[in-house]
């Protein structure tokens, strides 16, 4: 009876130690191409699944993923989409280097200039209207009050 308990026990612990032995821990840090500066929150998703993790703020992640898992997405807002394929192994170390994408604004022009404004209906504009055209009539150089 205790030599079916110890054999049940070592195969037990043996199907944890494999089962455990199956998940790859990946970690490393998302830089910026050019500059070399840590990139902070950048995503990396196992592509097909929801597994996952964000960059810190330094630009450093480190998370476990299932061995089975070959490709890694890496995305960060301003950068491009980068695919990495993982390869078979306990740890994998990565420095991942994004590129910078390149945006294109249209010019905007600004041009000085007065808008008249033309809502009839406004009290404020027949009012300022009014004061336009009194505006001689009440000029304090134009009368002696004194």
């Amino acid at each position: 009876m205790k030599v079916k308990k110890i054999v049940f026990l070592i195969a037990s612990l043996w199907a944890v130690c494999t089962a455990g032995a199956q998940d790859i821990t990946l970690k490393g840090i998302v830089t910026d191409s050019i500059t070399g500066e840590g990139l902070p929150y950048a995503s990396l998703i196992l592509e097909g699944t929801t597994v996952g993790t964000a960059t810190n703020g330094e630009g450093y992640f480190s998370f476990t993923v299932p061995a089975a898992s070959k490709l890694l997405t890496v995305s960060c807002l301003g950068y491009d989409i980068k695919e990495i394929d993982i390869t078979s192994g306990k740890t994998t170390n990565l420095n991942i280097q994004l590129l910078p994408t390149g945006i294109a604004l249209n010019d905007i022009v600004v041009k000085p200039g007065k808008e008249k404004y033309s809502k009839k209906e406004n009290p404020a504009v027949e009012l300022v209207r009014q004061l336009i055209a009194l505006r001689k009539d009440n000029d304090p150089h134009d009368h002696d009050y004194f």
